[in-house]
């Protein structure tokens, strides 16, 4: 183990004499937020992917974690459960902390990061063939989450627990054994029994929150629609929210922008 620019990092681990290392605890007190994690990954030149990151983006992020209780979450430990994988992989586990999305700005050529929050309320209202707004064009597809793939039950387990090994050739390692804590969640009134993990919550208070979140995501996201819109709905942007009148499909309520594209007809 070795020291790599003090700023960031306080050690990097190799295998097999290989260059490619894994961040194993963080220095920088700014890393214990997983924004501030997911941009170093990306950005750091000698470690990481080397990619453009938008910095005002990554701050907005940082305080929506704060926010949400989650700023601390990685505890100073950067490498979670310590076990070599892709970085795409680490991006995914922290990003699903709290719903945060990594994209890619073409007019920036940067990569920004949102994370999922309230919104305080609708931005547009859009109906069809409701009588009164009448600025929905077409409705492209209603879903609602399958008996198949619906959640009654939401089971987080974190907490990892493991056992440190050594040999002469390669050294010490850390292989994780077991998570130390199951929390659960009501979802639906239907369904089986989901669990998922997480290397890198610790804390009782993050899991709670963590948990809280996903359990609601689940819960108020099973119902989805594919709406193709008018004007009014040209400066819709990811995560904002939206009323929806669709009296055919028996819709009056507000459901959050997933994504969007934009095009001329």
């Amino acid at each position: 183990r070795y020291t790599i620019g003090a700023k960031n990092l306080l050690s990097v681990r190799t295998y097999m004499e290989s260059d490619a290392g894994l961040v194993v605890q963080a220095n920088n007190q700014a890393l214990i937020n997983p924004a501030n994690c997911i941009k170093e990954i990306l950005g750091n030149a000698q470690w990481g992917l080397s990619q453009t990151v938008d910095a005002t983006s990554f701050a907005a992020a940082a305080t929506a974690f704060a926010d949400a209780g989650l700023g601390s979450v990685i505890s100073g430990a950067l490498g979670g459960d310590r076990q070599k994988r892709a970085a795409g992989d680490v991006l995914t586990e922290l990003s699903m902390l709290r719903g945060a999305r990594v994209l890619f700005d073409a007019t920036l050529q940067a990569w920004t990061c949102m994370v999922d929050t309230a919104p305080v309320s609708p931005t547009v209202t859009l109906g069809y063939a409701d009588g009164v707004w009448n600025n929905l064009k077409r409705i492209e597809s209603h879903t609602r989450t399958s008996l198949a793939d619906a959640t009654s039950i939401l089971k987080l387990r974190y907490g990892l627990v493991g056992r440190v090994t050594g040999s002469k050739d390669f050294g010490s390692s850390f292989q994780p054994t077991n998570y130390l804590y199951e929390i659960s969640a009501s979802v639906l009134s239907f369904g089986q029994e989901r669990i998922v993990s997480s290397p890198w919550l610790r804390l009782a208070a993050h899991g709670k929150y963590v948990l809280a979140y996903l359990a609601k995501r689940l819960r108020f996201g099973d119902q989805s629609l594919t709406v193709v819109a008018g004007l009014e709905a040209r400066r819709l942007s990811i995560g904002q929210l939206v009323r929806l009148k669709v009296p055919q499909h028996g819709i009056d309520a507000d459901f959050q922008v997933w994504a969007v594209r934009r095009g001329l007809s």
